[in-house]
């Protein structure tokens, strides 16, 4: 009896501590909607040739210790026309202040500008608190030259209404030719084995709509650590491969996206 007391306590714990690390809510999402449009928003940037450049998409860096050795390699693989670079979420493996901060430390190394997104394990442990300080707004619109770059909260597997709406409004608003939305959660089942998908399908079916009628050119994903790509309805649906820092043998990669001659494509590289 005193065994299966104290299994079921272990249980009972174990329990409260996936709550709270895991629990989806329409309530938190809104929450860091509404606080993020009252934070200071990311600086457009001004880029020389609007209608010819390039910038990075990388995604799920999962910094852990205050360090990723693959996101600091990468910095050597930019080339001139790299305007910018995006990070589409779980910039961190468990939003800790510290690996927050190593993230922002090794972007600015860089000497470019960059963009990040809020992934789910950005939120483990607090990590708002820290994300909002530390990196900024997990919703916000911004442009680069003539792109407009639009940043969506999923990190709850979600948007609700409320970013539902604001979303359609920035579409609607966007006078520049060019436009992407980064989400962290990707839309799209990658291979058979992928379980990570949104569970809210309504959701990824009104945005979808939303991105063919006011002609967005590409949505930029991660979360499911697998590179996916297909274009649906005219719309380019990326899905980057983690540059997460462990498995330290595996090769890493990123995506350059190119905007010349009125179109805007994609090429995968390795770091290594």
């Amino acid at each position: 009896m005193k065994i299966k007391i104290n299994l079921f306590r272990q249980f009972f714990i174990f329990s409260l501590i996936s709550i709270s690390l895991f629990n989806c809510s329409i309530d938190d999402v809104n929450r860091r909607f509404h606080e993020s449009l009252a934070l200071p928003q990311p600086s457009p940037i001004s880029i020389v040739d609007p209608n010819n450049f390039s910038f990075i998409h990388i995604t799920d860096l999962h910094v852990v210790n205050g360090k990723n050795p693959h996101l600091t390699a990468f910095g050597s693989r930019l080339i001139s026309t790299d305007a910018f670079i995006i990070a589409s979420g779980d910039l961190t493996d468990n939003g800790q202040q510290g690996d927050f901060a190593a993230y922002g430390k090794i972007m600015k190394s860089f000497g470019i500008p960059y963009f990040s997104g809020i992934g789910n394990h950005d939120l483990w442990f607090g990590g708002w608190d820290s994300f909002k300080t530390l990196v900024g707004p997990s919703v916000y619109s911004t442009t680069a030259g003539n792109l407009r770059i639009i940043f969506l909260d999923t990190a709850d597997d979600t948007i609700g209404a409320d970013q539902l709406q604001w979303l359609k409004k920035e579409l609607e608003q966007k006078t520049e030719p060019y436009c992407i939305v980064v989400s962290h959660y990707n839309f799209f089942l990658p291979t058979i084995l992928e379980t990570a998908m949104p569970t809210n399908m309504q959701e990824i079916y009104a945005m979808m709509r939303l991105f063919e009628k006011y002609r967005v050119d590409y949505v930029l994903m991660g979360h499911s650590h697998i590179y996916d790509y297909r274009k649906i309805n005219g719309i380019s649906y990326l899905v980057d491969s983690a540059l997460k820092q462990y498995s330290a043998n595996e090769q890493k990669y990123y995506n350059r996206i190119t905007v010349s001659n009125g179109k805007m494509t994609h090429q995968r590289f390795a770091i290594y």
